[in-house]
C-alpha cells in the first residue's frame, strides 16, 4: 500500500477481514465462513504460493464458484502471482490450449482428471498448515505491487469462437470497483447474491467490491430453479442482485413474484449483453423496491465501462448510460475520425479500466488497442447529453443485399412478441443476398408458428429485415456467463 492506496487487490480484501473477522464473508447452501476464516486460509495459502514459485508465476483456476476459488484467487495475488482462469464448461481443447499458452506452474480445480491430464500439481485452499504464515508477511509481499503488473489472464468467454486471453492489471481491477463501489452505495451491511461465474470478469466485479467493503457474499449455482433463487433471496434478506439479460427474461417469463418479501433488495444490475429497454422497465416494476442499474462493459474494459443511474430509466431508454469515473468515449466512423451525437459508429473507450492486451498475441493486441484507445467492436452513438446507445456488435452486423443490417434491432422486435421468451438473429450465406437472415427463437409456449412471427416482424420492421427463416429451439447456446454463442446455432434453418 502506497500512500495510503491499494496497489494490490487482495490488499482491498486484508483490511476488511482483520477489522471484523467475525464478520460473514462468504455463504454457499446454507453454511458460510467469516472474514477471519477466509483471511486465515488465504495468508496460508499465499505462503505455499511464495515459497513455491516467484512473483509473477501463473496459477490456473478452472472451477465452478465457491470459497475455495476465492480464497485461491486472493492467495495469488497476495503472492504476486497471475492468475489464468478459464470456464470449467470450456471444451477440453481450449482448457488445454489455455494451459499450453500460459504454462502455469499449479491448478487450482474441481473437474475431476483435470490436474493429471494437464500434468499439473493440485491446489488444495485447505491442504497447508499456519506454520509460520503471517498476516505481516503477506501484507509486505502485497505492498511491494506496482498497479501495473498483470493481476489476471481472463479467458473471454468465446461467443463467436475460439476464447482469447486478456491480460488485466490490479490497477484495472482497483479502478473498476472503486466506481463500481461509489455508484452502487455498496455498504458493509450489504449482502450480494451471486449467480454469475467467478471465472468472468461481471462475477468477479462483484466478489471484489463486496469484499472490500465488508459485505457478504452469497453463492448460488442453480439459477435453473427459479423458485430456489427467490427462496434465498427472501431467507437470506439479499440486498444486491446482478444478472445478464438472460437472468432477467427467466424472472419476467417465469418468476412468481406474488406473495413474496424481496423488500430487502435494493440494488439490481444488468450487464452482459445488450437488453430491450422495455424489459428493464418490466423488472424494474417487478421489483418496486430496488434501484435497477444497466450497464456496459467487455472483458477487455474489465468488465465495466459506463452505468446507466436508475433515475434515468425512463427519460434515456434503451442507454447503458455514461462513463464510470475516469473512463473517457469516442465513436468514430470508419476512416477512424469522431463522428457527431445521434451518428452510429464503433465505440472506443479510453481509461484505467482497458486492459494491457491478449496474452501472446500481439496481432489482435494491435487491433483493439490504438493510441491508448480501447476498439471495442460494438457499434452506437451518444446523444447530446454524452449518453451511449448500443445499437450492434461489429461483428453482429449482416450484409444483405448491399445493406448492413443490425442483428440486434431484429432481435428486439422478436422478443416483444408475446409468445416469444428469446430470439437469435444471424446472417447465413446466400448467392443471391450476400447474407439471408435466420430467426432463431425460443417460445413460451411451444406453436413453432412461423406465419405468424413473419406477420409481426412486416409489421414492425423494413421488408429487407424481415428474416427469411425461422428455426424454433429449446434453448440457446450460451456461456455459462449466460451469452449467446451465435457460431454454435443451427447452421441452416
Amino acid at each position: 500500500m502506497r500512500g495510503g492506496v491499494a496497489t494490490n487487490v487482495a490488499r482491498e480484501f486484508f483490511e476488511p477481514a482483520m477489522k471484523t473477522p467475525g464478520a460473514e464473508c462468504i455463504a454457499v447452501a446454507g453454511a458460510s465462513v467469516t472474514y477471519g476464516e477466509v483471511l486465515d486460509r488465504v495468508v496460508r495459502l499465499s505462503a505455499h504460493l511464495r515459497n513455491s514459485a516467484p512473483a509473477g508465476s501463473r496459477v490456473l483456476i478452472v472451477s465452478g464458484n465457491s470459497p475455495e476459488y476465492a480464497v485461491a484467487y486472493y492467495a495469488a495475488l497476495a503472492a504476486r502471482h497471475v492468475t489464468v482462469e478459464i470456464g470449467a464448461g470450456e471444451r477440453n481443447e481450449s482448457l488445454r490450449r489455455a494451459a499450453e499458452e500460459t504454462s502455469p506452474w499449479a491448478i487450482l480445480t474441481d473437474v475431476p482428471g483435470l490436474a493429471a491430464e494437464l500434468g499439473l500439481p493440485a491446489i488444495d485452499p485447505a491442504a497447508y498448515p499456519a506454520g509460520r504464515a503471517r498476516v505481516e508477511d503477506a501484507l509486505r509481499a502485497m505492498d511491494a505491487t506496482n498497479p501495473g503488473e498483470v493481476a489476471s489472464i481472463v479467458y473471454t468467454s468465446g461467443t463467436t469462437g475460439t476464447p482469447k486471453g486478456v491480460v488485466l492489471s490490479h490497477g484495472n481491477f482497483l479502478a473498476v470497483a472503486a466506481s463500481i463501489q461509489e455508484y452502487l452505495g455498496l455498504v458493509p451491511s450489504d449482502r450480494s447474491l451471486l449467480i454469475l461465474p467467478l471465472h468472468h470478469t461481471y462475477g468477479k466485479s462483484v466478489l471484489i467490491t463486496s469484499l472490500r467493503v465488508g459485505a457478504s457474499v452469497h453463492l448460488f449455482g442453480e439459477f435453473g430453479n427459479l423458485p430456489l433463487l427467490l427462496d434465498t433471496l427472501e431467507a437470506r434478506r439479499i440486498t444486491v442482485l446482478s444478472l445478464v439479460p438472460f437472468h432477467v427474461a427467466a424472472i419476467l417469463d417465469r418468476g412468481e413474484l406474488r406473495g413474496r418479501d424481496l423488500s430487502a433488495l435494493s440494488k439490481v444490475t444488468v450487464s452482459g449483453s445488450p437488453i430491450a429497454a422495455e424489459r428493464l422497465r418490466a423488472l424494474a416494476a417487478r421489483l418496486p423496491g430496488a434501484s435497477v442499474f444497466a450497464m456496459y462493459g467487455l472483458t477487455e474494459s474489465c468488465t465495466r465501462a459506463c452505468y446507466l443511474p436508475p433515475e434515468e430509466l425512463e427519460r434515456k431508454p434503451g442507454s447503458v448510460g455514461i462513463p464510470i469515473r475516469g473512463v473517457e468515449l469516442r465513436i468514430v466512423g470508419e476512416d477512424g475520425s469522431d463522428l457527431p451525437p445521434g451518428t452510429d459508429g464503433e465505440i472506443c473507450l479510453a481509461g484505467p479500466n482497458v486492459m494491457q492486451g491478449y496474452f501472446n498475441a500481439p496481432g489482435l493486441t494491435h487491433e483493439a488497442l490504438r493510441d491508448g484507445w480501447l476498439l471495442t467492436g460494438d457499434i452506437g452513438h451518444l446523444d447530446d447529453d454524452g449518453y451511449l446507445y448500443i445499437t450492434a456488435r461489429k461483428k453482429d452486423i449482416i450484409k444483405c443485399a448491399g445493406e448492413r443490417i443490425s442483428a440486434r434491432e431484429i432481435e428486439e422486435v422478436l422478443e416483444g412478441h408475446p409468445n416469444v421468451s428469446e430470439a437469435a438473429v444471424r446472417g447465413v450465406p446466400s448467392p443471391v443476398l450476400g447474407e439471408r437472415i435466420v430467426a432463431y427463437v425460443v417460445e413460451r409456449e411451444r406453436r413453432s408458428d412461423e406465419s405468424a412471427l413473419r406477420a409481426w416482424c412486416m409489421d414492425r420492421l423494413s421488408h429487407l429485415k424481415v428474416p427469411r427463416a425461422y428455426r424454433f429451439l429449446n434453448e440457446l447456446p450460451r456461456t455459462p456467463s449466460g451469452k449467446i454463442r451465435k457460431h454454435l446455432l443451427p447452421p441452416e434453418a
